[in-house]
């Protein structure tokens, strides 16, 4: 009877904590320009002509490119084009390197092909950087990631928020100078709204980059403005604010 009074227990905990298992799960950008958790992308896509500017700041031993000697500040525009298909420009700046050195641009794209359901995960494949117009020798092409990525989405009335759950595999299949996300990656952030509509809300991030365990917090303000804070290896500090509107 113990047993019996305890299985009933926890099915009523699972049916409270996961009342729904695919949620309107608003989407918000990672570092990296695209949707994602802190530094690592997810299967979320934008709203269809949804756009995204925004401004990071990567701390050295976030990244791989300049060989992890200079912190990295860049600026990114991400378009949903079509449903599911997004194409990102970034602009990436090593701080602290001078002379012949300018801006590093990185061309990204991502396909959403499978859309989430009650049992399924949403799965999402992108391509960071995978062309460069330059030669490898001159160091051109940085950052570059081949991947895919599954997330689902748990809403809970437990907690009045939401749990986000991502696991991903990157390649570095593409010959480039540093890469990005080689391994399994992955993570879970759980959001707490801040008004009921879930336009704006309060987000706490745990991930593994396949190099970095991290942690941050987001901020996102009337689906609009989102600011983001964390830190790599619990101890180094990076950061972005974007704004997002739909055409």
């Amino acid at each position: 009877m113990i047993i019996l009074h305890r299985l009933k227990c926890l099915c009523l905990f699972c049916s409270i904590f996961t009342l729904f298992s695919q949620s309107n799960f608003l989407q918000c950008q990672s570092l990296n320009g695209f949707p994602g958790l802190f530094n690592v992308p997810s299967a979320e896509t934008l709203y269809d002509g949804g756009i995204e500017i925004g401004s990071v700041y990567l701390a050295k031993s976030a990244i791989n490119y300049g060989n992890s000697k200079h912190d990295l500040f860049a600026t990114y525009l991400t378009l949903c084009y079509l449903p599911k298909l997004e194409l990102s420009i970034k602009l990436n700046r090593l701080i602290g390197v001078f002379g012949n050195y300018t801006l590093d641009r990185m061309f990204s794209l991502r396909y959403q092909f499978i859309s989430e359901s009650f049992y399924i995960p949403k799965v999402t494949v992108g391509f960071h950087n995978p062309y460069s117009t330059g030669d490898l020798e001159d160091n051109s092409s940085h950052m570059n990631s081949s991947y895919i990525v599954a997330t689902k989405n748990l809403a809970t009335l437990l907690f009045f928020g939401n749990f986000n759950l991502t696991l991903g595999y990157g390649s570095d299949f593409i010959k480039s100078d540093d890469y990005q996300y080689i391994g399994v990656f992955g993570g879970f952030s759980f959001r707490c709204n801040i008004i009921q509509s879930g336009k704006a809300y309060f987000e706490y991030i745990l991930e593994y980059d396949a190099e970095h365990v991290n942690t941050a917090v987001r901020v996102k303000l009337a689906d609009l403005i989102s600011i983001t804070c964390g830190f790599t290896e619990f101890k180094n500090f990076s950061g972005g604010i974007s704004i997002g509107f739909i055409l």
